[in-house]
């Protein structure tokens, strides 16, 4: 739902405001596509690289244990709800990506001069944390907010520059 919401919103905006054939704006990224693969390896390598450097620290100050009740609790059941949750979350992850940098911060950015795209990551960002906010508005105490606010807000601006400087949506 999430994504044909995003898609119809995508291509309304393309035609209707930006003036631009939804076409034409997909083929930019197919120019790009081999500084997106390569913006892709070099951010999954990092993120893989990161995750072995933790587990060998975390070894190494014998902070990590494997438990055989954990292994034991690893059934095909757990399998298949950890499998259905990722799916769901790269499913959700691509559509705000989609949405949020791939098309906003896309459109904002209509030049690529740097305070034009300082700009562009700003409002982007603001607009991903302002389109989150409602859901902390009914659920979390108001002393709550700010803080989630500005951390979102600032994960907008990290996942602008990301997308910015590899120029891929996958990073």
């Amino acid at each position: 739902t999430f994504f044909a919401i995003g898609f119809i919103a995508i291509l309304w905006f393309s035609t209707a405001v930006a003036k631009v054939s939804p076409i034409a704006f997909l083929r930019g990224y197919l120019r790009d596509r081999r500084r997106m693969v390569g913006g892709f390896a070099a951010m999954f390598l990092l993120a893989f690289g990161s995750m072995i450097l933790l587990h060998v620290v975390l070894g190494l100050f014998d902070l990590l244990s494997w438990n055989s009740l954990a292994w034991e609790a690893l059934t095909p059941k757990i399998w298949e709800r950890t499998a259905i949750a990722l799916l769901i979350v790269v499913g959700l992850a691509t559509a705000e990506e989609l949405i949020f940098r791939g098309f906003i911060l896309r459109y904002l950015r209509a030049r690529a001069v740097t305070g034009v795209t300082l700009l562009a990551v700003v409002v982007s960002a603001a607009i991903f944390s302002a389109l989150h906010a409602p859901r902390f508005f009914l659920t979390e105490p108001s002393e709550i907010i700010i803080p989630l606010l500005t951390g979102l807000f600032l994960l907008g601006i990290l996942l602008g520059t990301v997308y910015v400087t590899t120029g891929s949506l996958a990073c």
